[in-house]
């Protein structure tokens, strides 16, 4: 083989507008075969016109945050659970995103709390009845009646995620200032899959010079829960957990597949939650399972879509990377 072959070729050069010159004389410098946009840049004409193979990034789940505004009960959950609140008389009111990062979490009062919450005395681990215990959507409390003087409660409770995690960090990183907040939607509902399918459509008409397009990554993040406190930020990260993955569709959907329900403790897990460090219980492990299912049929219709426009579809393995394992014996049908 001639060294010319060596020279050019299995190399993405981040390019930006702006930055025509410099990026073009890198990429003949270092024998770059693609060049690619990133989070917050765009390329040029000048660039998409060079001749080099073009890739270009798109997160499907945040892509339209105008559509994600307007059907903000589309918008992905997660089970969280109250800090510990120590009963010193007959009843406990428990603010639920205390300690939380309130520009990221949303409490969903949508869903009958009576039906997908649960109360517990962690003193005890027992669970408390339903008729024991009131909300207040306005106030975002948990009200716990007759309760054991001394003894810790805390609420699992659902909330809307109202800030994609990447999008915060991007943008706490990078000082965006006052740029719009992102905003995750699920498709796991069936009008989001329908609107995500004809956003891609669209825009892979409108990237007519595209020949790889990034999938960043399919659909659901690792768990990342932010605090409102500055010394301790990040509350839970795990990169393996599908913590991120819960809603009450999919916990419907969950049950009509396996014969059996999930409830909020199966994530919460006393607060512990299903990080990776820790084993997972077999019902933990048949969640994985179908999630994982659903992630790759309807990943594969959108990597069709990619395909049908005569461009190739990459996945890079990072945030959304949730279902997309490649050492899972499904990966193969993501085609």
């Amino acid at each position: 083989m001639s060294q010319e072959a060596f020279k050019k070729g299995s190399f993405t050069l981040p390019g930006e507008a702006g930055y025509e010159d410099l990026t073009l004389k890198l990429a003949e410098k270092w024998g770059a075969d693609v060049i690619r946009d990133s989070d917050g840049t765009q390329l040029s004409d000048k660039i998409t016109n060079s001749g080099y193979d073009i890739y270009s990034t798109i997160c499907l789940v945040r892509a339209d945050n105008e559509w994600a505004k307007k059907n903000m009960d589309k918008l992905q959950q997660c089970y969280l659970m109250s800090d510990p609140v120590v009963a010193t008389g007959n009843s406990v009111t428990i603010d639920l995103l205390k300690g939380y990062f309130k520009e990221q979490f949303k409490v969903n009062f949508n869903d009958d709390p009576k039906v997908w919450w649960q109360v517990f005395d962690r003193t005890t681990g027992e669970e408390v009845p339903v008729s024991q215990w009131s909300y207040d959507e306005k106030a975002g409390t948990v009200t716990i009646n007759n309760v054991s003087k001394w003894h810790k409660y805390t609420v699992n409770f659902l909330t809307y995620r109202i800030w994609e995690e990447i999008s915060a960090y991007n943008h706490v990183t990078n000082n965006w200032g006052d740029r719009e907040h992102l905003m995750p939607v699920d498709p796991i509902y069936p009008e989001v899959q329908e609107h995500m399918l004809q956003y891609l459509e669209q825009w892979l008409k409108e990237h007519k010079n595209t020949k790889v397009v990034r999938f960043t990554s399919m659909f659901y993040n690792f768990c990342w829960f932010w605090g409102d406190d500055p010394n301790r930020r990040f509350r839970l990260n795990d990169w393996g957990s599908y913590e991120f993955t819960v809603s009450p569709r999919s916990m419907k959907l969950f049950e009509e597949k396996y014969g059996y329900k999930m409830t909020s403790e199966d994530f919460v897990n006393k607060g512990l939650y299903n990080s990776s460090h820790l084993p997972p219980s077999p019902k933990y492990k048949d969640w994985i399972d179908f999630i994982c299912d659903f992630v790759v049929e309807f990943g594969r219709k959108c990597v069709d879509l990619v395909h049908k426009y005569d461009k190739k579809a990459y996945v890079f393995y990072n945030d959304h990377w949730i279902g997309t394992e490649p050492n899972s014996e499904k990966f193969k049908n993501f085609n």
